[in-house]
């Protein structure tokens, strides 16, 4: 019975409910009831938390360690910039063809216009719109008497078509050239 006046399940007029009011002994064991009901039902609570968080940290680990999110292999591929570099009278070149990339996750190797300076580049790749849908950077070194730039550059996720290839050395002015990927 004193449970149950612990839990609150009987009438206040009910005649234990009136004894326990009046009996200092029997109030005192209703308390210990009470405190230890609370404590297990905040226990019962805490540990829900915890194995929610668990359950979480499970499913986010699981997601991003999987197949399906690992980026695609690199791939090796050379642009050749050498056909647009500048004459004499200050313009540049425009060949004939573009160049092309494919669309996978590239390790890029671009051979730069005559004339270009080794050092830290930056990258920009721009759609139809002039949009960046891509940007990175690189280092230049001179190679077998080519100055190539060294960068990172994934196409997979993009449209195939034409783009803007956008690069310049650190502080100077920026250089666009065609560019087809497919």
């Amino acid at each position: 019975m004193l449970q149950a006046v612990a839990v609150k399940s009987l009438p206040f007029d009910h005649p234990v409910v009136q004894h326990v009011g009046l009996c200092d002994f029997c109030l005192a064991d209703v308390n210990v009831l009470r405190h230890a009901r609370k404590r297990r039902r905040t226990v019962a609570a805490v540990g829900g938390m915890v194995a929610a968080i668990l359950i979480v940290i499970g499913v986010l680990a699981t997601r991003h360690s999987g197949p399906s999110v690992s980026t695609p292999a690199t791939q090796v591929a050379t642009l050749d910039l050498r056909p647009f570099s500048a004459l004499r009278e200050d313009t540049a070149k425009t060949p004939n063809t573009t160049p092309v990339l494919p669309r996978e996750n590239l390790r890029l190797s671009v051979v730069l216009p005559i004339g270009s300076e080794t050092g830290q580049y930056e990258i920009r790749l721009m759609n139809d719109q002039l949009r960046v849908v891509q940007e990175t950077t690189g280092n230049a070194q001179l190679q077998n008497g080519e100055i190539r730039l060294a960068a990172q550059l994934n196409l997979s996720g993009l449209a195939a078509g034409s783009y803007r290839l956008w690069i310049r050395r650190r502080d100077r002015s920026w250089r666009d050239y065609p560019l087809e990927i497919r």
